[in-house]
């Protein structure tokens, strides 16, 4: 009665398919570009761009890891330009607004020059 299910000649036995292990596949070496890309894309859009255009396009030729960073370097360093590109413009507008008013408040609360000599032709006194 103890006997193990797969001793007991009264039971059908099947075969368990073979487990085949297969290589891993080698990993793809990431791209260094890529990751130099999206972290400047952060820091400094420009540069950030131009190293991550260069990534996406190496890692397509190499067949490299890193594009989709790269990508996401691209897409980062894109808003982070334009976002800068709207607080300079918005910074200079402020600053355009601010002369404005002060000119105008200047100009509101100044009082005329009394004319001294007055109202002689110019060339008697000056």
């Amino acid at each position: 009665m103890n006997e193990p299910i797969y001793d007991n000649p009264n039971t059908e036995q099947t075969e368990l398919p073979a487990f085949e292990y297969e290589q891993a596949p080698e990993p793809k070496a990431m791209n260094n570009m890529a990751i130099a890309g999206f972290a400047c894309a952060f820091l400094s859009p420009i540069p950030g761009l131009i190293l991550s255009f260069m990534a996406h396009k190496k890692c397509q030729e190499l067949n490299e890891d890193g594009q989709n960073l790269a990508t996401a370097g691209i897409v980062i360093a894109v808003f982070n330009l334009l976002l800068r590109l709207l607080i300079l413009v918005l910074a200079i507008a402020l600053v355009l607004g601010v002369v404005a008013f002060a000119a105008e408040a200047n100009a509101l609360f100044t009082a005329p020059s009394p004319d001294i000599f007055g109202g002689l032709p110019p060339g008697i006194f000056w």
